[in-house]
């Protein structure tokens, strides 16, 4: 008897031992999420402008102090301005799969625009930009071939239908310092970010890619008005850096290739350079992306 109640002693204080763990992991884990770090709503675009006593942040980046009374001098007003629009110049292209596939593409553009307008209520449901693909002097060197989207010169691939650029956190404070990321996806109901023939359809000899998903590329700086932003776009092969937002799934790119052989489907990296890792984001006017409160 006595052994058995040691044994049953010794058996709750193992389970003691499992809560507590449990609770300890569940705690970690709940400070990590945004919730507990009070970002809730963030990262979010839009304009740090002036507001002489009426506005709610005391200081020019509207982060940090704020004014309970509204009596600060700046106030930050959601989405973009009058001059919504963007561009960014990559100097290389890359579409990889996990078995090696590749399709390369020369100096292209990333074109879009940034939503919200002081004119109409701000919607904050309304992805923060839409986004358009026109990449140029693309070739797939294992069929010694240009590939190009339907209906567009040779070497030219061009997004289908406008993409949708949602902002959201790569890293969060309690991992170190803060990262935000875009993330690509289509608007429409097909999703189909990228499709184009390299060599000329499958019946021809030639190869067909068709890329669907989304894909996240880092977005900097952060908690500033500023009309440039560095984005790094960046795979290892197939792998995309990063996978997905902060506590969220994987939110990746699968390319489906078709050719005379038959029809395959693999997780597929997509990278953007320009002399650096990353390319530069030209806005017609100084936007701010907030990510703390």
């Amino acid at each position: 008897m006595r052994r058995s109640l040691a044994a049953l002693g010794s058996k709750h204080a193992s389970l003691r031992g499992c809560v507590t763990l449990a609770g300890i992991a569940l705690v970690a884990s709940a400070l990590a999420s945004p919730a507990a770090e009070g970002l809730i709503g963030l990262p979010e675009l839009g304009r740090c402008v002036r507001a002489p006593g009426q506005g709610l942040f005391k200081y020019p980046r509207c982060v940090g102090a704020k004014s309970d009374t509204r009596q600060g001098n700046y106030e930050f007003l959601e989405g973009a301005g009058s001059r919504p629009s963007f561009v960014a110049q990559a100097a290389e292209v890359i579409v990889q799969t996990a078995s090696g596939a590749k399709v390369t593409c020369g100096a292209s553009e990333l074109d879009g625009e940034w939503n919200g307008r002081p004119t109409e209520p701000y919607d904050t449901h309304e992805p923060p930009a839409a986004v358009s693909f026109a990449l140029h002097g693309c070739g797939n060197a294992s069929l010694a071939a240009s590939c190009q989207s339907s209906k567009a010169a040779p070497g030219d691939i061009t997004s289908s239908q406008p993409l949708v650029g949602g902002l959201g956190f790569i890293t969060v404070l309690s991992e170190g310092p803060i990262k935000a990321g875009l993330d690509l996806s289509p608007s429409g109901p097909a999703p189909i970010v990228l499709s184009f023939t390299c060599g000329g359809p499958p019946e021809a000899g030639g190869e067909s890619w068709t890329l669907e998903g989304s894909v996240i590329g880092r977005i900097k700086p952060l908690d500033m008005m500023t009309s440039t932003y560095k984005l790094i776009f960046e795979a290892r092969g197939a792998e995309q850096m990063p996978a997905s937002f902060h506590g969220q799934p994987a939110d990746t790119l699968t390319a489906t290739r078709a050719s005379g052989s038959g029809t395959s489907e693999e997780a597929a990296g997509l990278t953007l350079r320009d002399e650096r890792r990353s390319i530069e984001v030209r806005s017609e006017e100084a936007l701010e992306i907030k990510a703390k409160a």
